[in-house]
């Protein structure tokens, strides 16, 4: 199979960039940055050197993106043209922004725009030039979208070829692969990662991010370019002797998801998601900068059997640019990058297909080491009973033959990974058995199977490339022990294992007593003659399961809901006050598992409701949980909690949570490579998805127009946007645009009240270590309903309101926030929020009212429900809004 990505994209990147002025700028020795009259480039190419008329000859077969054409030319100034007479917005800014809300709503038909576009067209003053449809719109700005490659593919993804291939058969299982009406049965459309990476490099507004110093010297791991796995690729690896910016580390998502609404229609499509390692994270994980390749199609109602024809294509483009010349906007140079595909994110089914290892439910199911897991016929699960084996030599719990299911002392060393050669071997060896028989057993013994497209990736190393999906991990991890503490979980089937490995006696089930009166056997002509008259015995109940210390009675379960419907969350989370025990699909989201139980909510609900071995054992996981979410680590914060994430495994029988604190050090923290904005990404495809029958083609189509708009919006060529989205608002920081802060929508201005003033007194004389009188300080102050502020560890804006202002009726509870006052630590809700000038310099402050003073109870803060004073405070001094609740007239502080 060919593909046209083994092109070259050299010349592209060597000669040229479409500047504004209609001019070509060479870079080539002799040129030496001329800029030349694009008219008359072919002309002056012969005219200076003979290399010239041979890049113009090998221009024409390069992607549509770099073609030069008389249709390009004419597109070029159609886009710039004046919308209308005495404005000074051009037709291009005016696509920009239509295209830009067509693609980035959820599922807006093309019908609906052109019905928009011809409005606003007739509403516009008269003669204008913008278009009236869609197609019209798409057309103008074709010469500028990324270039599509497609291929027809076997319905049993052996083999894909390209569309204008005359092979009608797969050559390996002879399926046809058109119907009779010669339409291809499944194709694949595929758009090329590298002239987007050529783009940015061109873009100077987007070349300057690439500058950034990547590596810090704080001591604190917060990214993946702080950890060792990076660092060894810059020293010794695929970018050793690179300048940071010009090295381009990539990472790859891959995952199934069913694009039909209704879920009883099923259909599975693999979306293929590039990112870009070393862009900041807040730019990183957008859909944009993250980059579509891809998707992969299923056939009917079944996913595709293969990813390894699909990822041949994405390996070939790497293959052929793993050095290539770019043009380099920002130092208006030529320079050599180099391009790797170094980090792959997928959840476990994905890492499976991708990667061709075993599934979740194998006895070899880790990808990490050479554990290897039990079947239980109790639960019908494979069970992985020797966690013990991570806890450090010298651990008590090594030494146990009680307590866990081995009931012998640990001796095993912790399993280690296979090696990049053993593994190599084992693959091989796989593709080298006979049949099917011999592949399956050697499979269930080490986990693999043969070799994938990725091994071609001279780079390729798995076991440094690939981390444990924590995202599903966490979420899993806390609905199973939330299902198990209420009862959901726990059954016969669970009390029979507990019995099979001798633990927790007193649960074990009790079987009903059997009657000892044998029965005579009923002849056949008895049996027949009964069928219709007989009534059928009813089914003997079975006894109940006794009591159990890791369960929550109704009425403790009760509790543990009242308390829920009491806890009041600021903005940023995912659910409401409910009951969450009782209905757990109030916790709808992942995300919003682990905030209940990072924040310490979870915790709070069920305080004193369990025995105190069950609960301390229970919120020493829920810490060990809280501490793998955190944003960023110092050397000290990482030594301990490996061994403290082993202890914790110890409870929940989940094998992966001992590998996810492991790779720490070599790929940064689980906070800088969450699948959440990935999995977005995937809910975008499917909301794009109109046309049944055609998703794959139909959203491609869609992305191609999303990735020109919002390139448009990133670069700063499109200013004025009337939909602000996080893109939006990213290109806003990036082109340094300063648009009217939301923190100053609706303002009013007020008197300060005397006390109120002669406390801000106090406050400016401690910061300008000043002795201010009363009159010095000017007493009016802008109020605001609200504000937001950066929060650099978090890497997000964080939302403060006034009790005043609620932004939904489902969320209106006061922001409660917490401040040093006094050598003491106190709370309070925000009554205002004001912006004050003082020697010509704007401060935002806002005004408390405080509760008394917090005392520890466990791991929360607690006081009289009540307010006593008020006090005003620095916006910049006070917490990110915390998580509090009241319970018999005293308030819970949870997340301190």
């Amino acid at each position: 199979m060919t593909s046209s990505t083994s092109l070259s994209y050299e010349v592209y990147s060597h000669t040229i960039t479409l500047m504004d002025n209609l001019k070509r700028q060479c870079t080539c020795s002799k040129c030496n940055g001329k800029f030349v009259n694009i008219k008359t480039f072919r002309a002056h190419s012969k005219k200076i050197h003979n290399t010239h008329a041979e890049i113009s000859d090998t221009h024409r077969e390069q992607p549509e993106i770099v073609r030069e054409s008389k249709e390009l030319l004419k597109k070029t100034l159609i886009l710039n043209q004046s919308l209308h007479e005495g404005t000074n917005r051009t037709v291009k800014d005016a696509i920009a922004e239509h295209l830009f809300i067509f693609s980035s709503n959820n599922g807006m038909s093309k019908t609906a725009l052109s019905q928009y576009l011809y409005h606003e067209k007739c509403v516009l003053p008269q003669p204008n030039n913008l278009p009236s449809t869609y197609c019209e719109a798409v057309t103008i700005i074709q010469p500028y979208l990324m270039p599509i490659e497609k291929f027809k593919c076997c319905t049993n993804d052996c083999k894909i070829f390209p569309i204008s291939s005359t092979i009608l058969a797969c050559p390996d299982c002879n399926e046809s692969l058109v119907f009779s009406n010669n339409r291809n049965k499944k194709t694949f459309q595929y758009m090329p990662i590298v002239p987007r990476i050529v783009r940015w490099y061109g873009t100077r507004n987007l070349a300057k991010i690439l500058y950034a110093n990547k590596l810090n010297t704080t001591g604190r791991l917060s990214s993946y370019t702080d950890g060792n796995i990076f660092r060894q690729q810059m020293t010794d690896g695929v970018f050793k002797d690179q300048q940071q910016q010009n090295c381009v580390p990539l990472a790859l998502f891959a995952d199934g998801v069913n694009p039909n609404k209704n879920q009883t229609v099923q259909k599975s499509i693999w979306p293929l998601i590039i990112t870009w390692i070393t862009l900041p994270q807040e730019m990183r994980y957008i859909l944009g900068p993250m980059m579509l390749a891809g998707i992969v199609p299923g056939y009917g109602r079944k996913e595709p059997k293969s990813l390894d024809p699909y990822i041949n294509v994405l390996v070939d483009e790497l293959l052929s640019n793993i050095e290539c010349n770019l043009y380099d906007a920002y130092t208006d140079a030529p320079v050599n990058v180099k391009i790797a595909l170094l980090q792959y994110l997928c959840d476990i089914p994905a890492f499976s297909k991708l990667l061709h290892c075993s599934g979740q439910a194998a006895i070899r199911a880790c990808f990490f080491c050479k554990d290897t897991g039990v079947h239980s016929s109790s639960v019908n699960k494979v069970l992985h009973i020797s966690n013990r084996e991570f806890l450090p030599t010298d651990s008590p719990f090594r030494k146990d033959k009680t307590l866990f299911a081995k009931k012998t002392e640990e001796v095993a060393p912790k399993p280690q990974a296979y090696s990049r050669e053993e593994e190599m071997e084992i693959r091989k060896e796989y593709d080298k058995k006979k049949n099917n028989n011999q592949k399956c057993k050697l499979q269930k013994e080490t986990g693999f199977k043969g070799i994938h497209p990725l091994h071609r990736l001279p780079y390729f190393d798995r076991v440094h490339q690939m981390q444990p999906d924590g995202m599903h991990t966490l979420a899993d991890v806390i609905s199973n022990i939330l299902d198990l503490i209420t009862g959901k979980s726990d059954g016969p089937k669970v009390r029979q294992c507990e019995k099979d490995y001798n633990r927790f006696k007193e649960t074990w089930p009790k079987r009903p007593s059997l009657s000892t009166t044998e029965c005579e056997r009923p002849s056949k002509q008895a049996k027949k003659s009964s069928v219709d008259t007989a009534v059928p015995e009813p089914t003997p109940k079975a006894p109940p399961l006794p009591a159990a210390p890791w369960l929550l009675t109704k009425q403790d379960v009760k509790l543990a809901d009242n308390r829920a419907k009491s806890v009041k969350y600021p903005k940023g989370f995912d659910y409401t006050p409910a009951d969450h025990f009782t209905r757990a699909w109030t916790l709808r989201t992942m995300h919003g598992k682990q905030q209940f139980v990072t924040k310490n909510i979870a915790a709070w609900c069920i305080r004193g409701l369990l025995a105190k071995p069950q609960e301390e054992t229970l919120f020493n996981l829920f810490e060990v949980i809280k501490r793998l979410t955190q944003p960023s680590y110092t050397t000290e914060q990482l030594q301990g909690l490996i061994e403290d994430t082993s202890t914790a495994v110890l409870i929940s029988q989940t094998h992966l949570l001992h590998h996810i604190p492991e790779g720490y050090e070599d790929y940064g923290p689980l906070y800088d490579r969450w699948l959440y904005p990935l999995e977005r990404a995937n809910s975008w495809v499917t909301r794009q998805i109109l046309q049944h029958g055609h998703e794959e083609s139909t959203v491609m189509q869609t992305y191609r127009i999303y990735d020109w708009s919002s390139h448009n919006i990133l670069s700063g060529e499109i200013i004025n946007y009337s939909r602000q989205t996080s893109l939006c608002r990213l290109a806003e920081k990036v082109n340094s645009i300063h648009h009217q802060d939301i923190s100053t929508a609706s303002t009013k201005r007020f008197i300060l009240q005397s006390e109120d003033l002669s406390i801000l007194k106090d406050n400016y004389n401690n910061i300008y270590d000043q002795n201010y009188e009363l009159f010095d300080i000017d007493p009016v102050v802008t109020y605001l309903k609200f504000s937001q502020r950066q929060d650099a560890e978090l890497k997000r804006q964080i939302f403060f309101s006034t009790t005043e202002h609620q932004t939904t009726a489902s969320r209106s509870h006061d922001y409660c926030v917490s401040v040093s006052h006094r050598t003491n630590r106190r709370f309070g809700t925000i009554s205002k929020i004001f912006k004050h000038n003082h020697l010509d310099k704007a401060t935002m402050w806002v005004k408390l009212e405080m509760f008394p003073i917090p005392e520890q109870s466990g791991l929360f803060l607690v006081t009289d429900d009540r307010k006593i004073d008020t006090h005003i405070f620095s916006f910049d001094k006070i917490s990110n809004p915390v998580v509090f609740a009241s319970e018999d007239n005293k308030i819970w502080f949870l997340n301190v």
